[in-house]
Parts: structure tokens; sequence; C-alpha cells
């Protein structure tokens, strides 16, 4: 891999930190890979070996490493939290990454008014006009997500049919030029309704995983609401957890 570039003079552990987790996630070491020995880092930075042990055990609590002995600091391959469909990333590029046999089939594309059951995250539920869009996820020819998204219509004005179809978000980045920022979320387990038995292929489940999303612009504007309900064997989150033990 590429060395790291030495940090412009004295630098406390936390930069060093910093540092060494974005390497880690831009797989700049691989999980499996150890990280250089303190002695190494110590040099790199120009720190002492102490500093560099502050820096990994932040690594170590945050669930980046793991120090094993003869070993060193092992990368492990988890991040703080991860939910498949969540997260600032469109559904196709899901698929072009996970190399998924997908297809998606538009419900609903007009202008309409923001639902009132989203009164508590947008005062204007009831009365602000928005694009309206559903959209039934089929992956191995199998209906498994209803996605309904809210676009507040002073940022996104229409969306063309075919990018209904496609990658929302590279059309909102690229063409309205965008500057998505980030998201609030919550996941639920719901019991299933009639528009899920309408549209989802659901082998008699009762219940739905449900991921409800509120994503902001990077000057803090909410522009957009979305709300997914999925078949829950779809359905996978992946977290790190490190017990802690406090003195009483």
């Amino acid at each position: 891999m590429k060395p790291l570039e030495p940090l412009s003079g004295r630098k406390k552990y936390d930069d060093i930190y910093r540092d060494l987790e974005q390497a880690i996630l831009e797989r700049r070491w691989l999980p499996g890979e150890t990280l250089p020995t303190e002695e190494a880092l110590a040099r790199q930075y120009q720190v002492s070996r102490e500093t560099v042990r502050k820096a990994q055990a932040l690594l170590v609590e945050n669930g980046f490493i793991f120090k094993k002995q003869r070993r060193g600091s092992v990368v492990l391959d988890v991040r703080p939290l991860q939910i498949e469909g969540a997260g600032l990333h469109s559904f196709t590029e899901l698929q072009k990454d996970r190399q998924l046999l997908t297809h998606t089939k538009v419900l609903k594309n007009e202008k309409g008014i923001l639902p009132e059951r989203f009164a508590s995250l947008c005062p204007a539920a009831g009365s602000a006009e928005v694009i309206v869009l559903e959209r039934i996820r089929a992956i191995r020819h199998e209906a498994v997500i209803y996605d309904r998204d809210y676009f507040f219509c002073r940022w996104v004005p229409s969306i063309p049919a075919d990018v209904a179809e496609g990658s929302i978000y590279d059309y909102l980045e690229n063409s309205l030029a965008l500057p998505i920022g980030y998201a609030t979320k919550t996941v639920t387990v719901d019991p299933v309704g009639e528009d899920e038995r309408q549209h989802l292929d659901l082998h008699g489940d009762s219940h739905v995983v449900t991921i409800r999303s509120a994503v902001y612009l990077e000057d803090a504007s909410l522009f957009q609401l979305h709300e997914s309900t999925q078949r829950v064997d779809t359905f996978q989150m992946v977290d790190f957890a490190r017990r802690n033990k406090y003195r009483c």
C-alpha cells in the first residue's frame, strides 16, 4: 500500500487516529493486514510511542483494529454501523456494488402533498408540495422492497421518467447540483400493511422492516423524506460492540 503522508509538525494522538481511521476506511489497509509497528508510526508522525499507543487505543475502541499478540494491530472488516438498503446511496448504486439481478417498477411519479404522518419531521406536512415517487424493487425476480420518496418541489420540481427507474441521487447531484449532506434514520419492524400485501412477495410474512429517513442538504435544509419497507429476510444490520468495564 501507499505509505501515509506524515502530518506536518507535532500532532496529537487524535490527529493520528483520524488519519489512520481514514486510511482504513479507504481500504489502504485491507481486513486482516497489520498496521506498521509503533516504532514505524512514531517515526512517520514524529511523535512518541506513547502518543501512537493512544491513537491505536482509539482505533481498538471504535472497532477498526484488534491488538493481537505477536501480530500487532490487525485491521478489522467492521465499520461502526452498516444497514443494507440504508445509507446515503441509491438502490442502483447498491445493485452495482453487489452485482445483484434487480428490476425497478415505478408505481407513482407525480406532484402531491406531503402526508400528515410526517408532521413530527416537517411542520409543513399536510400542505407542502412534493414530488411523490413510489417504486417496487425486485431482486432475483421477487418484489422485496417498497420505496416511497417525497422530494420537496422547492429543490426538485420534477423527476424524469427514465431517472425514476434509475439512480435518483446521480440525477440530484449531477443534473440538479444539489449538495446532499446527511440523513437521520429510524429502523422498525412493523405489521404488514395493505400496500405491502398488494405489491411485495411476502411468502406469508406477517411483518416487514421499515427504514425511515430524513435527508438534508449540506446547509441543513430538509429536502427529502423516505420510507422503505422490505421483506424481513432481505434486511441485514451489521454492528460492532466492545464491552467496556466500569468501576462503581
